[in-house]
């Protein structure tokens, strides 16, 4: 990515080279980086693959645990009615916010690397890097604070995007996702109401047609390549560090023409 003039927050070299301070986060990954990014992403896959299979069961009866497996924008729209606002807030801020910051690591230890590891391994996330790629240079905070996911924290961390200024934006973000929904649930409650209860009453044979539909799919996925939790095993292998990377990759960092492509 080339640089286009100053951008609005300094990052942690930059920072650390005019305050004398070591950077908040190790410019390098430490050891053991990788099983530390990848094994939790691994565990939300099954978690929202679990919410996939059991929401009907789970939305009118046990709605925070739907909302702790997957807090995409339909659950956090269907629970609205059966959740108390601190609960809703408490557990869908947490369960969203949980991804980014492994995401947000994933792109700034691993920088340009670790981006197109990911459009190899799991190109649904790639595939949405690449379309913030362009309007991030330009308005960073803003992106993160309207779209604050996976894809937008990968790119802020390989953009080395000020972890602090990151974090907070992301947070407020989020919040501001969880009572906008919390708002238009509130305004469609009773249609909402109408279609959890029918939900409810079908659950057991939904479950069913839900499990044959994720496994299914999974299976197919499986076959054609393109699994999800395959997909991390593979992306875990293409960032495993030999032997002497991190002197290898310093190195380049102070030879003209090894230079990695960094912001």
């Amino acid at each position: 990515m080339d640089a286009e003039g100053p951008t609005d927050a300094e990052g942690p070299m930059e920072e650390a080279a005019a305050t004398d301070r070591p950077p908040l986060i190790p410019l390098e990954p430490p050891r053991g980086a990788l099983p530390f990014l990848l094994v939790p992403i691994g565990i939300m896959v099954v978690a929202s693959n679990v919410a996939s299979i059991a929401y009907a069961t789970l939305i009118t009866s046990h709605p925070l645990w739907l909302l702790g497996l997957s807090s995409i924008n339909r659950y956090l729209a269907a629970v609205t009615p059966y959740t108390a606002l601190w609960a809703y807030l408490l557990v869908g801020g947490l369960r969203l916010l949980a991804p980014d910051a492994f995401f947000y690591l994933l792109g700034y230890w691993y920088g340009d690397r670790g981006v197109h590891a990911v459009e190899r391994r799991l190109p649904s996330v790639g595939t949405a890097y690449r379309s913030f790629e362009r309007v991030f240079r330009r308005a960073r905070y803003i992106v993160v604070f309207v779209a604050p996911n996976n894809p937008v924290s990968l790119f802020a961390g390989a953009d080395r995007m000020n972890p602090i200024g990151f974090a907070v934006t992301n947070v407020a973000g989020t919040i501001a996702r969880l009572v906008l929904i919390r708002a238009l649930g509130n305004v469609f409650e009773s249609p909402i109401r109408t279609v959890t209860e029918f939900l409810d009453r079908w659950k057991w044979y939904l479950l069913v047609i839900s499990a044959v539909v994720v496994v299914g799919g999974a299976l197919i996925d499986r076959r054609r390549g393109r699994s999800e939790l395959g997909g991390l095993r593979g992306l875990g292998e293409d960032l495993a560090e030999p032997p002497g990377w991190s002197a290898t990759r310093l190195i380049a960092s102070s030879t003209p023409g090894m230079n990695e492509v960094r912001s």
